[in-house]
């Protein structure tokens, strides 16, 4: 009888540890799944602030813009105030933009906040 007592007690044990640690894994699961939403709002979140940042240099550039009017109001040649003009504004739009598509990848947002690597530990462990 004690035998077949030991023999139950070592089953439910054994049946315990299996849901144990496959309820401790879909736990992490859980929780790598929550942090990589928190990184995508916090993605989202920090492309809302760019944004306010675009219509802030927008701002800029409009007030730059009028010191070019200025300037085009200065006796160099047309030609020359054009070039200086078509530079300028191709550097006002391109410098913002470059800066955007370099701050905004996912995946660059994934790799900073080591979202990729939790993930992958977590699905290598099973």
């Amino acid at each position: 009888m004690h035998a077949f007592k030991a023999a139950i007690c070592d089953l439910c044990k054994s049946i315990f540890t299996k849901y144990c640690d496959t309820t401790v894994y879909l736990i992490r699961i859980k929780a790598v799944m929550l942090y990589v939403n928190t990184v995508k709002t916090a993605r989202r979140a920090f492309i809302g602030f760019l944004m306010l940042q675009v219509c802030l240099l927008l701002m800029a550039a409009g007030f730059i813009l009028a010191h070019l009017a200025i300037f085009a109001l200065l006796s160099f040649s047309l030609p020359i105030k054009a070039i200086a003009l078509l530079i300028l504004s191709g550097a006002y739009f391109i410098v913002p933009l470059v800066i955007i598509c370099m701050m905004c990848p996912e995946r660059l947002w994934m790799k900073h906040s080591h979202a990729s690597e939790l993930v992958r530990r977590i699905v290598s462990e099973n």
